[in-house]
């Protein structure tokens, strides 16, 4: 070893081994951690991390001293983050055995206009609503309920597809739907043309991770029938209750 290289490497040792004590000690204030290697082992990832977190706001990082002629060595809390690097790297576990569902959709058609009665949109889409009120009109609730005021604007809204991936894709039922209301292009470029708006309104339950592309033509399309695409993402801790739909309505 070049005798240059061996006061900097005596120093990276003290350094371990100041780390190395310094754990010993955060363990004997913390009656909940064990050392290093200990948490790695008995603790699950949440407290690994918290672990390492509250021990590096009392020390500075400890590096792996590399020797020029051989690999390197790395001691104390340094062989504790290699563990948890490794350990940390797996995959978290599937919701679902199959490790292929990962979430579920609904979609609704919605109508707004600033005066036009409802009776005139079902009329016009062959479609019988969910639910649908008049401008003007005493506001209550879905189940009758007076409330205070009077709607400010018509509308008018029914349920169009569920579905659960991989068996439905929200993607291709998107395309589909405004495949399907292509017939009615017309019609809602007049709603448009009198101020009122059309769009999807797509409600996705995601149990983890996922994600997904509207492709240019499914774009394409909504911009030609003037649909606006209302996204509402809900994450795993909101309910995942599952919509049934009946397409018969819908034109095919």
């Amino acid at each position: 070893m070049p005798l240059s290289c061996a006061p900097t490497l005596g120093r990276a040792r003290s350094s371990h081994r100041r780390h190395a004590k310094q754990a010993i000690l955060f363990k004997k204030e913390n009656n909940n951690f064990c050392s290093p290697e200990d948490a790695l082992q008995k603790t699950p990832r949440q407290q690994r991390q918290k672990f390492f977190a509250a021990f590096f706001q009392k020390s500075s990082p400890c590096l792996p001293c590399r020797s020029p002629d051989g690999p390197s060595r790395v001691t104390g809390i340094g062989k504790a983050l290699g563990k948890m690097s490794r350990q940390t790297s797996e995959p978290l576990p599937a919701v679902f055995p199959d490790d292929t569902s990962h979430y579920h959709f609904g979609i609704s058609l919605r109508v707004r206009h600033p005066e036009a009665d409802p009776e005139r949109i079902t009329n016009a889409l062959r479609i019988t609503p969910k639910r649908a009120w008049k401008a003007g009109a005493p506001r209550q609730t879905p189940v009758g309920t007076p409330l205070q005021g009077v709607n400010p604007a018509t509308y008018w809204t029914v349920p169009v597809l569920a579905g659960r991936y991989p068996k439905s894709d929200l993607c291709a039922g998107v395309h589909d739907i405004l495949d399907r209301l292509t017939i009615f292009r017309d019609f809602f470029h007049t709603v448009r043309s009198e101020g009122g708006s059309v769009e999807l309104f797509i409600g996705r339950f995601f149990e983890r991770q996922s994600g997904d592309v509207l492709r240019f033509d499914t774009l394409a399309k909504s911009a030609d029938l003037q649909f606006d695409l209302s996204l509402n993402v809900n994450p795993p801790s909101q309910p995942q209750t599952e919509c049934e739909v009946d397409e018969g309505e819908l034109p095919r």
